[in-house]
């Protein structure tokens, strides 16, 4: 049965919407990177490797193609992936995958609420996709900051 908010949205629908989209603009992310990312490029190369991320009740799924030095992505169930995360609920991981501490995934995993199957070697592979994808964007957007004439920051 939905659980509903105090807007009258069901709220399980709409925190599915939240991570489809999530794992949509992701994809669009990591596509960008393989385009303009040179760093992501290479590591492109070094896998062949299947990942999906879904919900329990199979209201939101997407799975991530690493293989022969491209990528790709869709919004359906993959029939065989090398790794896979399975989110109880779709609010645990719209609260948990982008969360700033890292260690709230494994959280997350400690406290049932997700499950991981699979390679472990992918699941790596993945968050070193993701960690180059994140690194290219700060890249991007610091080249954009300088462009419009703002100083550049040193840490």
């Amino acid at each position: 049965m939905s659980e509903f908010n105090n807007t009258g949205h069901d709220s399980l629908t709409s925190n599915s919407r939240r991570l489809s989209m999530m794992l949509a603009g992701l994809a669009i992310a990591l596509r960008l990177n393989s385009w303009f990312n040179p760093a992501f490029r290479e590591h492109l190369k070094e896998g062949r490797w299947v990942l999906q991320v879904r919900t329990e009740d199979g209201r939101v799924c997407r799975h991530f193609v690493f293989q022969a030095g491209r990528f790709s992505s869709r919004a359906s169930v993959h029939p065989s992936p090398d790794f896979e995360q399975v989110w109880v609920q779709a609010a645990d991981a719209v609260f948990a995958l982008p969360h700033p501490d890292r260690t709230e995934l494994l959280r997350a995993n400690e406290n049932g609420r997700v499950r991981f199957y699979g390679e472990a070697l992918a699941a790596l592979y993945f968050t070193e996709a993701l960690e180059l994808q994140r690194l290219g964007f700060q890249r991007l957007l610091q080249r954009l900051r300088i462009g419009n004439g703002q100083k550049q920051e040193t840490v």
